[in-house]
């Protein structure tokens, strides 16, 4: 391809949770410092600090690199057309609020009580 797609037209590569475009369209910025393989005990000198970017873009060259196990490193501060970010929260990091919508039999200041209760 010669650019980026909107996010629905690949349908056929949904998540089985139906999230779209885990790999392939842009590499996705992660949180995690990009720490290269080191081969041999090698030393890899970074041009500086470094984070990891995952998933492959458009214009990736190699198969192998349009996975989420493949991880690239790039400047922090790198600006590029094929790098992008996915806002995403982990399960324990949501507080759900539970409120039934009927409790049968309750007084209206119980309802109000329980719907204000947080639930982890």
């Amino acid at each position: 391809r010669s650019g980026t797609v909107p996010v629905t037209d690949c349908p056929g590569g949904a998540a089985v949770n139906g999230i779209y475009q885990l790999i392939g369209n842009v590499w996705e910025w992660t949180h995690s410092d990009y720490q290269p393989w080191e081969e041999d005990d090698a030393r890899i000198v970074l041009p500086g600090p470094m984070k990891s970017i995952r998933g492959g873009a458009f214009d990736t060259y190699f198969d192998h690199q349009a996975s989420s196990g493949f991880a690239g490193g790039e400047n922090p501060l790198a600006r590029k057309r094929n790098i992008g970010f996915r806002c995403a929260l982990g399960v324990a990091d949501i507080t759900l609020r539970y409120c039934p919508e009927e409790i049968p039999c309750a007084p209206r200041e119980d309802r109000a009580a329980a719907c204000s209760e947080e639930v982890r």
